[in-house]
């Protein structure tokens, strides 16, 4: 890829999600979209951004829920999610998921979707779609080959991997995993839901769920 992104990691929420802003010029994309929104339209304004779309690993509540107001401040940013996850993106979903975890708060009616990701797609920033499913059956990560960069969302983190009960099945995502093990390299950076960064190599090394 002959452009030259800019990838800035902004922590919200109350399970402290990654969401990852992606400078393309004085355009912006986001993988994940962790409420509240204003911590992320301060970040984007205040850079002169252009918010042209919304990524999503995948559509449990606390990577989704900034959606309905960055539409509002943004009306022709695209929301982009994996087919199988496209229907958690709904009011009653999110409530159940808040109340379950014990947190406070309201949530707003979702736009449809404008993309639903398929496994091979090109995203709007030319990073290719890779079907991770497991953690929720959509589950997706974003792999930049050309600049070794793979935002894994809730499949892989440093040291650990996703949880499966939660609409997720734990078989599926072994074979997530072992499919990585395929195709990614060992230099990747691998850019997380939640946690520290790391690299593919030292997951490989040090990663009980990929050894």
């Amino acid at each position: 890829m002959d452009r030259k992104l800019e990838i800035l990691c902004r922590t919200n929420g109350p399970l402290a999600t990654g969401c990852y802003i992606i400078k393309d010029g004085a355009k912006a994309y986001l993988v994940d979209a962790p409420s509240p929104a204003d911590k992320l339209i301060d970040t984007l304004d205040g850079l002169s951004l252009s918010l042209e779309a919304v990524y999503l690993t995948h559509g449990h509540f606390d990577h989704i829920m900034a959606i309905p107001q960055l539409r509002r401040r943004y009306p022709d940013m695209k929301v982009a999610v994996s087919a199988r996850d496209a229907g958690l993106l709904d009011r009653k979903v999110c409530l159940e998921a808040l109340s379950r975890f014990g947190i406070p708060g309201d949530v707003e009616d979702f736009p449809p979707p404008d993309i639903l990701l398929g496994d091979g797609d090109e995203t709007l920033f030319g990073y290719r779609v890779i079907a991770t499913g497991g953690h929720t059956p959509g589950s997706v990560c974003f792999h930049g080959e050309d600049d070794r960069i793979l935002f894994t969302g809730d499949t892989l983190f440093r040291g650990s991997v996703g949880r499966c009960d939660l609409g997720g099945d734990e078989k599926e995502l072994r074979s997530s995993l072992t499919r990585l093990l395929e195709i990614i390299a060992d230099d990747t950076t691998l850019l997380a839901g939640h946690g520290p960064s790391s690299t593919f190599g030292y997951e490989k090394a040090h990663n009980p769920f990929l050894m």
